[in-house]
Parts: structure tokens; C-alpha cells; sequence
């Protein structure tokens, strides 16, 4: 993911102050049950986490973002990445790789079964090799369904900073 930086006149402690705000605090649990649109905040030290409450539906694989504010000597610079959260991404990278796994050893008996002639009385053995690829290929379908629904996120918020903040992209790295 790129970084993204964005230069403000206020330092950091202006900024959380603003940011605090113009947003609504994120809470485990509590935040999501309200039944509104919003962007939620979590603000420690000079850290910044937000994030995008939609009404009636959490979506997990929504992206967060992640800053810090760094002090400088005409104010102070924000430094962050949108990614999913860090528990989403973990279980993303074990799901995964358990279902591939699985598949993998699916379409292996499915080939071994080709290659004997052998069949089962339930299924046929190109069934074995294309099941696999299928529930792989629905599994990633909706990963990119659900980030495609908040696909508006990421413009929401970084136009909710560069409002509140008064600041300018000082560019990526």
C-alpha cells in the first residue's frame, strides 16, 4: 500500500483536537451499533486509526487508516496507510492458506483418480479438479465484493482529514 502524507499548519496536537472533533469515537463493540453513517476515530499519543461506519452492515474487510503525526517547524506532517485491520489480515492469510491447501489436495486425488481410471459412485473425477477451483475462485469473488463495497471509504476519509486539517499532499513514499 502506499503511504500517504499530508502536510498541515497545526501541530500535532491541534490536529488530533480537530480530528476529535469532527468524529465520533471508535469503541470495541459499542461504535458499530449505532445505525449511522460516520467516521469513526481512535487517537493515542500522536497516533491516528479511522475508519468508516455504515449503517446496518460491518464490512471487515473495509479499510482502516493508519497515521502518525509527526512535528515540524510549519506545523506538522500526517503519515499513514489504509489496510484492513490487522486481525482481518490474519485471518485472511490462515483461511487461505488452509483452503488452498485443502483444494490442493483435492485436485491431486481428482488427477490420481484420472490417471487410474479409477471413480467413485458419488462424483466423477473431474469433478475433483474443478470443485477446487471453483470454491477458490467464489472465495476470492467475495473478498473483492466486500472491498468493493467500501471501495468509497478511503476517499471518505481522506477527504474528511484534508477539510479538517487544512492540509496539502506533500507526496508519497
Amino acid at each position: 500500500m502506499k503511504e500517504l502524507v499530508l502536510q498541515s499548519r497545526f501541530p500535532p496536537e491541534e490536529c488530533a483536537r480537530r480530528l476529535e472533533a469532527v468524529t465520533e469515537p471508535d469503541r470495541l463493540i459499542l461504535s458499530d451499533w449505532r445505525f449511522s453513517y460516520a467516521i469513526l476515530a481512535r487517537l493515542r499519543d500522536n497516533n491516528v486509526r479511522l475508519r468508516v461506519r455504515r449503517p446496518f452492515f460491518r464490512n471487515s474487510y473495509a479499510p482502516f487508516f493508519y497515521g502518525r503525526f509527526e512535528t515540524t517547524t510549519g506545523g506538522s506532517i500526517l503519515r499513514g496507510r489504509f489496510q484492513l485491520h490487522p486481525f482481518v489480515r490474519a485471518f485472511m492469510i490462515v483461511w487461505f492458506a488452509i483452503a488452498i491447501l485443502v483444494c490442493g489436495l483435492m485436485i491431486l486425488t481428482g488427477v490420481q483418480a484420472v490417471l487410474s481410471g479409477g471413480s467413485r459412485p458419488v462424483q466423477t473425477p473431474v469433478l475433483d479438479l474443478v470443485t477446487p477451483l471453483l470454491f477458490l475462485g467464489f472465495a476470492t469473488g467475495l473478498f473483492w465484493l466486500f472491498r468493493r463495497l467500501s471501495c468509497r471509504d478511503e476517499k471518505d476519509i481522506r477527504d474528511l482529514i484534508q477539510r479538517t486539517l487544512e492540509t496539502r499532499v506533500d507526496g508519497a513514499a
